[in-house]
């Protein structure tokens, strides 16, 4: 199977195109893999039940919760990591999962923060943005309504399923997205409006999703039940992306997967799966493949940036032999496209 079916071009050729987002996909803008959260909560746990620790100066948390971390320490020294990842771990303890997660929210606030301070134009999901701009531009007929229709024809063969906890592909994609995209437009006309106003795209969080806590008189960020988000790039909704207080995260129940709720995250992610023509899976480890509750079907054509190196593990899950392995950081490998 060749790369050369990754182009932009032949995307939109298909039925359904899934991206596949691993803790790996969110490094190059800060975010923990699953692997730097263990270490990171084994470095800490001690010293912030004994209060001694600065890196959590605006939680407060109960005596019952510092109990709780103290039996979270137990877990993550004695967790085979080889096997697992922290919300796995999370899963299956989840009578004692809120301060944890309060932490968690926690440290993924602060890498919001910091990666709003940094640059990011040359990273790989604005690269995506530009690349898809690009094609859509290049679609363009000059009829406003005709050009409209092609983006959202286009869009809503994407969905974008993260086994992250952070909000980094929505946030980047939308402000790039808008960006590229007013190339050639006449802003003082209102074309952006006339074109694009309306284009949203799904992104899909079966594992959880850090969020902001509803508050009826802002316009937060906050998760649909199903942990999913449907995005419009012409809104506010990531005016509280990087803010550090008043933050949440929620996680998704093993039990989310057998409750047969239509709104189920997994049920949504399993529906689009099990539909996609080609799945293209950035930054997902053979942990994450195989500790996540995801249905892969054989049929599909998978575009993977691990290692060759990673096939047998990988395989125990996803039976599929159209699998390409590029061994590509997420940036060049959506150079490709």
């Amino acid at each position: 199977m060749s790369y050369e079916q990754l182009k932009v071009e032949n995307l939109a050729r298909c039925n359904c195109v899934v991206f596949l987002l691993g803790a790996g996909a969110s490094k190059d803008y800060g975010f923990p893999l699953w692997n730097d959260l263990r270490i990171f909560f084994e470095e800490n746990l001690e010293k912030i039940i004994k209060k001694q620790s600065d890196i959590f100066p605006e939680i407060t948390l109960t005596d019952e919760e510092l109990e709780n971390l103290s039996k979270w320490i137990g877990l993550i020294h004695n967790t085979d990591w080889a096997i697992s990842t922290i919300d796995n771990i999370i899963y299956r303890n989840g009578a004692i999962k809120d301060p944890i997660l309060k932490l968690l929210s926690y440290k993924i606030s602060l890498c919001e923060r910091e990666d709003v301070q940094s640059g990011n134009d040359d990273k790989w999901i604005s690269i995506l943005a530009e690349k898809i701009a690009d094609y859509l531009i290049s679609r363009r007929l000059g009829n406003k309504t005709d050009d409209a229709n092609i983006a959202a024809d286009f869009f809503s063969k994407i969905k974008i399923i993260t086994l992250n906890y952070d909000r980094c592909f929505e946030y980047h994609f939308s402000l790039s997205l808008r960006h590229y995209l007013e190339r050639g437009l006449d802003l003082n006309n209102s074309d952006w409006a006339k074109y694009y106003r309306n284009i949203c795209w799904d992104v899909i969080h079966p594992h959880g999703a850090i969020a902001n806590h509803v508050e009826p008189d802002k316009n937060c960020f906050q998760m649909k039940s199903n942990y999913g988000t449907y995005k419009n790039p012409n809104s506010n909704m990531f005016r509280s992306y990087g803010q550090i207080n008043e933050v949440s995260i929620e996680i998704a129940e093993v039990d989310d997967l057998k409750d047969g709720h239509d709104k189920n995250a997994y049920r949504l992610t399993n529906s689009y799966i099990s539909g996609a023509d080609m799945i293209i899976s950035l930054g997902v480890s053979p942990a994450g493949v195989n500790n996540s509750h995801i249905s892969f079907p054989d049929g599909a054509n998978y575009y993977f940036s691990n290692h060759e190196k990673d096939r047998d593990k990988i395989e125990e899950r996803i039976k599929s032999k159209d699998q390409t392995y590029l061994n590509k950081r997420c940036g060049d490998f959506i150079q490709l496209l």
